[in-house]
């Protein structure tokens, strides 16, 4: 990792041109656009989890101050509308390397940031990762999202396969002199005693690159993974042991039938006891047995 601080102003070296070639499907981003998509998303969210928690193990990610490649393990498909809200919830301009069969289906996307590309097709694929790498060095310093995995896979699947993709689009952004950061994201969605299930996402430390950092793509492939592997684990203890108390809520769901039914109690003041049980008339017996 660089020990170098963000490029001052002063000595900024020109900024990457955008590709000659452009990705088949480039964003349409519009305010009323983004916003749209943004509403359609939170809602969507809404009446899925129960609520979306959040916890930064290093600080806040914008405080690094350069461009982020944002780059979280793929288990779902809601994968990235978690990406559009970690990025609403940083204030962070945002982009997303999204399937091209998908974002032609659902061409509004691209109001939201989305660009293609096409796995299949190694001159597209190259030309998204060009394309990726010019949005790093754009002046609005934003964060753009990359699925490693390049496909959906189970949270708790290990190793954690990473594409060399990532380590090329940092490779090309520090190759005029810029630094950009890296940040590892893990999220998984869980059922815990409600109707719907919550989703966690574990947000890592910013790893800011230079171009000395990202000539061996192959070393950085490497760090990319350990790195997602750290989080993704780490997330999974978090769930196991049951310790959320650092995660805090950044979206409230709609709610259930257990969340309406506990409002209909609190509004009408009313305090069920829980029923003796056979368990607990034996636990108060053996209380007055042995005295206490």
């Amino acid at each position: 990792m660089a020990d170098t601080a963000p490029v001052n102003a002063n000595t900024e070296p020109a900024r990457l041109p955008p590709p000659s070639r452009l990705p088949r499907l480039t964003p349409w981003k519009t305010p009323p656009g983004e916003f749209a998509v943004w509403l359609l998303a939170r809602q969507a969210m809404r009446g899925m989890f129960a609520r979306v928690r959040l916890r930064e193990a290093a600080g806040n990610p914008r405080a690094a101050g350069v461009p982020l490649l944002g780059l979280a393990n793929h288990p779902s498909w809601w994968d990235g509308y978690l990406a559009l809200l970690v990025a609403r919830h940083y204030g962070l301009p945002r982009y997303l390397m999204m399937d091209e069969p998908q974002l032609r289906r659902y061409g509004f996307f691209r109001w939201a940031g989305c660009f293609s590309v096409d796995r299949a097709d190694p001159r597209e694929s190259a030309r998204s990762v060009a394309y990726a790498a010019h949005l790093l060095t754009t002046a609005q310093t934003p964060i753009v999202w990359l699925f490693p995995q390049a496909e959906i896979t189970p949270a708790d699947a290990r190793p954690i396969a990473v594409q060399g993709g990532a380590a090329h689009v940092l490779r090309r952004a520090t190759a005029g002199g810029y630094a950009v950061g890296w940040l590892p994201v893990a999220w998984q969605y869980e059922f815990r005693g409600e109707q719907h299930p919550e989703a966690f996402i574990r947000v890592g430390a910013v790893e800011i690159v230079n171009a000395a950092d990202t000539r061996d793509t192959r070393a950085l492939t490497a760090r990319i993974a350990a790195a997602l592997i750290r989080e993704a684990d780490a997330l999974r203890d978090d769930l196991a042991a049951d310790d959320v108390r650092a995660y805090g809520t950044v979206l409230h769901g709609a709610g259930g039938v257990n969340d309406r039914w506990d409002r209909v109690l609190r509004r009408s003041r009313l305090v069920l006891e829980p029923e003796p049980t056979a368990q607990n008339t034996t636990r108060e017996h053996m209380k007055d047995v042995m005295g206490e």
